[in-house]
């Protein structure tokens, strides 16, 4: 798994307007280069997390540390996107700019970042996410996978180390929520990020490393994508269910055929069970 680079121990969150714990008593990692997904129902505590993660929210108890840095202890204006860089559900919210290249400048203007490095980055952020085409576009003009990607562009810029999606596939298509996990899953390697992926949508799990499920703010499984499906007994324990693609290998396992857990195509499970 590498390095643990993002961690909690014994995190607990409960927000101001109530006394009830939104999380409790969390103990994780998120390894260099690996890709994680935080899976569960609404209300579970994944969005709380992931904004603890960039330092939006600060922990009521315990710790998250992220690079060996305590949130806790960070200086006020501390620059978090350096470390994680993150995308949210509605791409349109973090548009600030009438141009495409200069939304993704916006972060590298805040850091100082000299003219001649910013034009490099920003073209190679937007080669990265393939739109180098739509430069001199305007954001609000784009589709909304566009606009994730571009999301996602203005997130690299800063050059974190860890890049988070709290789900940023919610508004896209099915076609496009699969383009953008193939990217997603591409630049991760690319670019030896790690990636947290919060989403409720099982489908996206065959992306990730790792699965953790997130339940009433407890942490209740942490494995493989394989492992989270094969469990799937459990599963309408935590509010959630196996996606088609996955019923139909579960399905073929128990009929007798060596059918793989996990897999991201009805033409891989295919070429799985008859080569």
């Amino acid at each position: 798994m590498g390095n643990a680079v993002i961690s909690t121990h014994q995190l607990s969150f409960s927000y101001r307007s109530s006394p009830a714990l939104v999380l409790s008593d969390l103990n994780l990692t998120i390894g260099d280069g690996e890709i994680v997904a935080i899976l569960g129902a609404n209300g579970s505590g994944k969005s709380t997390l992931a904004r603890l993660f960039g330092g939006l929210l600060l922990p009521t108890s315990g710790r998250v540390q992220v690079d060996g840095m305590d949130t806790l202890a960070l200086p006020v204006g501390w620059a978090m996107h350096q470390h994680v860089g993150m995308v949210f559900q509605n791409p349109q919210n973090q548009i600030v700019s009438t141009v495409v290249q200069n939304e993704v400048a916006f972060s590298l203007e805040n850091l100082l970042v000299s003219s001649s490095v910013m034009q490099h980055r920003v073209q190679e952020c937007l080669e990265l996410v393939g739109l180098s085409h739509l430069a001199e576009a305007n954001p609000h003009e784009l589709s909304a996978g566009e606009q994730q990607r571009l999301a996602i562009a203005s997130a690299l810029a800063a050059s974190p180390r860890h890049l988070l999606l709290d789900e940023a596939t919610s508004l896209l298509d099915d076609q496009s929520r699969m383009d953008l996990m193939d990217s997603v899953q591409t630049l991760a390697h690319r670019l030896g990020l790690s990636v947290v992926l919060i989403t409720h949508r099982m489908d996206e799990v065959p992306a990730a490393d790792r699965v953790l499920v997130l339940s009433q703010g407890h942490l209740v499984f942490s494995g493989s994508p394989a492992d989270l499906f094969a469990a799937s007994e459990r599963l309408s324990d935590w509010n959630l269910r196996l996606p088609p693609l996955q019923e139909l290998a579960l399905g073929l396992r128990h009929a007798g055929l060596d059918a793989p857990l996990g897999l991201d195509s009805a033409s891989e499970l295919a070429e799985s069970i008859w080569p």
